[in-house]
């Protein structure tokens, strides 16, 4: 488990995955602004991966917009995964991107880190105890906030580094938390 798959980061592909389901305390149009600031600064580069059915109010959110035609080139939905698009989704991505305001525990804290994904999370009591210093952290509903640690993300490799030491420490903590549930 602890070396079973590349970290892996490309800056001229990358795909920030968001594996959820369409719940408005999943806060998934955060991305809204963020998508608008990256297109003042000429980010390109970037795709957020959704996981909603296609009639999803997420999805009619962003295609209600009146710039719909400029943000879509930055949103890819792939529509509900089974668990081996899951797998190869997250080996596709090089950032787990999870907003949410309310979760007790997310399965895809665990998979990230198996996966050896950088984890962006919302600063909340729930995800620094499963995740300590595995994950970046973003101030809850501050999309400029989650904009700043993507950039940081992106332009730090010495962030991505430590990031990915810390992984090997989160990935411990989460199969020992695991045990003690079982």
């Amino acid at each position: 488990l602890i070396n079973d798959h590349q970290f892996n980061f490309d800056e001229n592909n990358l795909r920030v995955f968001m594996l959820s389901s369409d719940y408005s305390h999943k806060n998934l149009n955060i991305i809204y602004p963020i998508i608008k600031e990256m297109i003042r600064n000429n980010i390109s580069k970037i795709k957020f991966v959704l996981t909603l059915p296609e009639k999803s109010s997420t999805i009619s959110y962003f295609k209600n917009k009146s710039d719909w035609p400029l943000i879509s080139k930055y949103i890819e939905n792939l529509g509900p995964l089974d668990v081996n698009q899951c797998i190869n989704q997250y080996k596709l991505s090089s950032i787990i991107f999870l907003p949410s305001n309310l979760e007790c525990y997310s399965a895809v804290y665990a998979e990230s880190l198996i996966m050896n994904r950088i984890l962006l999370v919302t600063d909340l009591d729930f995800s620094k105890t499963i995740l300590n210093n595995s994950a970046v952290y973003f101030k809850p509903n501050n999309w400029l906030d989650a904009y700043n640690k993507i950039i940081q993300i992106i332009k730090s490799e010495k962030l991505r580094e430590q990031i990915r030491i810390n992984i090997i420490d989160g990935k411990m903590k989460v199969l020992d938390i695991n045990k003690k549930i079982d």
